[in-house]
């Protein structure tokens, strides 16, 4: 492999690798705008100061939705810009011609391990895809994702 091979290939794999943490990052970004929606309409009530004028449910409806509204007004941009760039990275791996390497690019970069929501280890890909994790297995699946490194076509990519 080339230098100019080596180079694309490795900026294909660091984008590949971001999938992952986008897709936590829009988690976290829908949930904290789902909470805020969600005080809207059942804000928590507020400790009385003792004072005879507290601020009503109505007051604390509308800052809930201010704040809302603010939050989500910041928050669209990069969660539209997330989904984005998510669905050029799912249907790069969608287009790649042999099912096995799709196979091992969805294991690899667009399915998180279930107990750590990280990255699928080499070994865990291996045993699901071969039932095996031995040597021989572990290098079929490192082949698999290289060729699909030089394979798959990211558009937008640095290459």
């Amino acid at each position: 492999m080339g230098e100019t091979e080596k180079t694309v290939t490795k900026a294909r794999k660091e984008r590949l690798w971001q999938y992952i943490f986008m897709q936590g990052e829009l988690r976290d970004l829908q949930e904290n705008l789902s909470r805020l929606e969600n005080n809207c309409y059942l804000p928590a009530p507020k400790v009385s100061d003792g004072s005879k004028k507290s601020p009503g449910a109505s007051d604390r409806m509308a800052n809930a939705t201010i704040r809302y509204l603010a939050y989500k007004e910041k928050v669209e941009p990069d969660i539209e810009r997330i989904k984005a760039e998510m669905a050029k990275i799912e249907q790069a791996v969608s287009a790649l011609p042999d099912g096995l390497e799709r196979r091992v690019m969805r294991l690899r970069y667009l399915t998180a391990d279930e107990g750590s929501r990280q990255h699928i280890k080499w070994p865990a890909i291996a045993i699901r895809i071969y039932g095996d994790d031995d040597q021989a297995q572990l290098q079929a699946v490192h082949r698999i994702h290289g060729n699909a490194l030089l394979n798959i076509q990211l558009e937008g990519s640095t290459e």
